[in-house]
């Protein structure tokens, strides 16, 4: 019975959870644990995903209360460059220590709205421009001008994109404004040019009929040379629009004509280096160094010869010659 005991103390003693230095013990979380998105207002913030058991009544607007299928699947799509870049546009926002590149705009109708992709979507990972189906993860601080340059790159070509639904359309409008706004903007622009230019051209009317009439009357005072003065200055100043416009259009033409003045020199330039290069390769072929080696062989050669046939003719080598027999 003692032995059983203690063999049944051992087994409770083994079977017992123990600590391992280096790894961090799970709780035991009993029950479903349901996760909230939440979003801080009052500021340009981001979504934040804690646990809903730690969660107060009160610590913030709850959007839903179980993960959707939106938000647990990622989105990958397959698009040109140009359409990334015509239809698609991008921005930045803080995300933990770093920042995120998410979705501000898709174009109504376009391939990349057919395929899923949304405002508020984070941008996870795009292909290499140079190796088709690598690839390219973004981290903390992902750059907004690779990713464009990406899509240049790859202009004509497929280009895959990783998406993730990161920000509701409540913190999208409250960072980067609401996309009907924006529009209700740009026609209340155009509306306010098109009453400018109305009013504009009654204007010009209603002075082209003053001007007539007081050219038709008979009364020749100053009050009418300063009127008629008048219109010419309000129709001149009517006309500055205009002149801007032209001004503006001939800036266009001229910094358009300086640019390809400057192609033309860079191709100019690099044609002359081409040129002096083909000529330097033209001397080369025609050079002969004949000369030059038969002048070195003569500069070594003739002296020596020279100096033994002054010798020779003074009788220096003979004298040499006997006195190198009567030394041996």
């Amino acid at each position: 019975m003692l032995l059983s005991a203690d063999t049944s103390l051992l087994k409770t003693a083994f079977v017992a959870p123990q600590h391992v230095v280096g790894r961090a013990r799970r709780p035991i979380a009993k029950g479903h644990q349901s996760w909230t998105l939440h979003s801080r207002r009052g500021k340009a913030s981001f979504p934040v995903l804690c646990n809903s058991i730690q969660q107060q009544p009160n610590s913030g607007t709850v959007v839903t209360s179980e993960p959707t299928a939106s938000q647990a699947v990622k989105l990958e799509v397959t698009l040109k460059g140009l359409e990334a870049l015509q239809t698609v546009r991008l921005g930045l926002v803080p995300q933990g220590k770093g920042q995120a590149i998410v979705v501000t705009e898709v174009a109504e109708g376009s391939r990349a709205e057919e395929l899923g992709v949304r405002r508020g979507q984070k941008l996870n990972a795009l292909s290499d421009p140079m190796r088709y189906g690598t690839m390219w993860s973004l981290l903390e601080r992902p750059s907004l001008r690779f990713v464009v340059d990406t899509f240049k790159m790859r202009r004509s070509s497929p280009i895959d994109l990783e998406f993730e639904p990161l920000m509701s359309a409540d913190d999208m409008d409250a960072i980067f404004g609401s996309v009907g706004g924006a529009s209700t903007g740009r026609q209340e622009e155009e509306a306010a040019a098109a009453g400018a230019e109305g009013s504009a051209a009654a204007r010009a009317g209603a002075e082209a009929s003053s001007s007539s009439s007081s050219n038709g009357a008979v009364d020749m005072s100053p009050d009418n040379a300063l009127g008629s003065l008048s219109s010419i200055d309000q129709m001149l100043g009517s006309g500055s629009g205009s002149d801007a416009e032209s001004e503006t259009i001939g800036e266009r033409l001229a910094a358009k004509h300086a640019a390809q003045q400057r192609a033309r020199m860079a191709v100019n330039q690099v044609q002359k280096r081409i040129d002096r290069r083909k000529a330097y390769m033209e001397i080369d072929e025609q050079r002969d160094d004949t000369g030059l080696l038969l002048g070195l062989a003569a500069a070594f050669l003739v002296p020596p010869l020279v100096i033994l046939t002054i010798a020779g003719f003074t009788g220096y080598l003979d004298r040499l010659y006997l006195t190198a027999l009567t030394l041996r």
